[in-house]
């Protein structure tokens, strides 16, 4: 297992950390860009189900489960708990390992703007970066 995999799996997880402190910083601009901070992470979203899919390509379910995931998220964005989504996050860490560093980048602006809206509740956010690490740490170290 590489260390430098370990450590993004760490950053990826503080990006909640940030966003928090950013969201804590800059209330009123939050406030004034909340919207846009939720198609921001709406993109972020597609954009991390879009780069699993390119690496599994070849295989048709995958496919077929992003597009689901993706409606469902889409339909479903304001009942879906980001803990949730965090859980997803980790398995996606472990099934796009060769392409890890783009999905990183990403789950990390995601973690940005999810602090940032969610400021207010520091308990979901470290729920959230906790069900991450566990769930990519164990799936990691399991196989």
């Amino acid at each position: 297992m590489d260390k430098q995999y370990l450590i993004s799996i760490l950053i990826v997880a503080l990006g909640l950390l940030c966003g928090y402190v950013l969201g804590k910083i800059m209330k009123k601009e939050v406030k004034q860009g909340k919207n846009y901070l939720m198609i921001l992470q709406k993109g972020l979203f597609t954009a991390c189900v879009f780069i699993v899919m390119y690496e599994y390509r070849d295989i048709v379910h995958f496919i077929w489960l992003g597009a689901l995931m993706l409606l469902l998220y889409y339909f479903y964005y304001k009942r879906v708990n980001q803990i949730l989504i965090y859980v997803f996050y980790g398995v996606l860490a472990f099934l796009a390992y060769d392409y890890f560093l783009p999905l990183a980048g990403t789950q990390f602006l995601y973690g940005i703007t999810t602090g940032s809206l969610n400021w207010k509740d520091l308990g979901l956010l470290i729920k959230s970066g906790i069900a991450y690490l566990t769930v990519a740490v164990l799936l990691i170290l399991l196989v």
